[in-house]
């Protein structure tokens, strides 16, 4: 391995990168991969304490393209101080502009069964809190105290400036990629919960008021942390399982992560055509 002042790990480049959800592991399997960064090993960040999320950066390749990809994350309900920021800078450090947020979704809208891929127009962010909203990322570095007051917290989030608002130029790329590899693909609003618990029957219906198709507990952070340092962002929800009340029995993870696999395969043949188009 080369070695750089920030990792134990060298000159690793590449213009997209994907960030792959719970039990999405499988997708790194179908591509060359040429160096892996473990989380622990990237300032900040971090191991994953879930299953179903390995917490690695595999640089990969397809066709002559180099591409970064994400197994795994850190969510909110993990803790650690800087969380998916310090990923995205991370990334952005070395060339990455464009960032496709794969995440496991639980279906708020019956017409979205498990197996079923659905590009997201936009998020609901409920972890919007002041963590979040704070500069304890960013290309500036770490605040000395990073939840200073809500306005302060506020103003970093920045007034009628939305950062949780997918690229539409970026996802249809991820559409005609998905459309060319034979894989369909839905259209939906996609609400970032908090976690760690799945959503209860009332919260469902709560959601589902509120405009939400899928459910996830993810997805949000990255997208505002990559919309601050300049990237594009398509956001892909895996729906893996109806939520709670919507099919029949409980929601476990399990489950989830077993349906997950399944979709490696079709999420792969959509990284390869989106990278070897760019």
């Amino acid at each position: 391995m080369i070695k750089d002042e920030q990792t134990n790990h060298g000159p690793l480049r590449g213009r997209t990168a994907v960030i792959a959800g719970s039990g999405l592991e499988g997708i790194g399997d179908r591509f060359e991969i040429n160096d892996t960064v473990a989380f622990d090993d990237i300032d900040g960040l971090g191991a994953c304490t879930v299953a179903g999320h390995a917490g690695r950066v595999l640089c990969c390749r397809s066709g002559q393209k180099e591409f970064f990809l994400v197994l795994g994350r850190r969510h909110v309900y993990e803790g650690g101080r800087y969380g998916m920021g310090r990923l995205i800078r991370w990334l952005a450090g070395r060339g990455a502009a464009d960032l496709v947020v794969v995440s496991a979704a639980g279906a708020l809208n019956k017409s979205f069964p498990p197996g079923v891929l659905v590009s997201v127009n936009g998020i609901i962010d409920l972890q919007n809190f002041p963590m979040l909203q704070s500069s304890v990322w960013a290309a500036r570095g770490p605040a000395e105290n990073p939840v200073q007051n809500t306005a302060s917290a506020a103003a970093e989030r920045g007034v009628g400036r939305p950062h949780t608002v997918p690229s539409p130029r970026l996802t249809a790329a991820v559409r005609r990629a998905a459309e060319t590899a034979g894989v369909p693909m839905g259209r939906g609003t996609l609400a970032c919960c908090t976690g760690p618990a799945y959503e209860t029957p009332a919260e469902v219906i709560y959601l589902r008021r509120l405009g939400a198709d899928l459910a996830t507990m993810s997805s949000a952070p990255e997208v505002y942390f990559a919309r601050r340092a300049g990237l594009e962002v398509a956001v892909v929800g895996a729906v893996t399982n109806y939520a709670t009340g919507i099919g029949a029995g409980a929601v476990e993870h399990a489950g989830v992560l077993e349906n997950a696999a399944v979709m490696c395969e079709p999420l792969a043949r959509i990284v390869a055509n989106l990278i070897e188009n760019r």
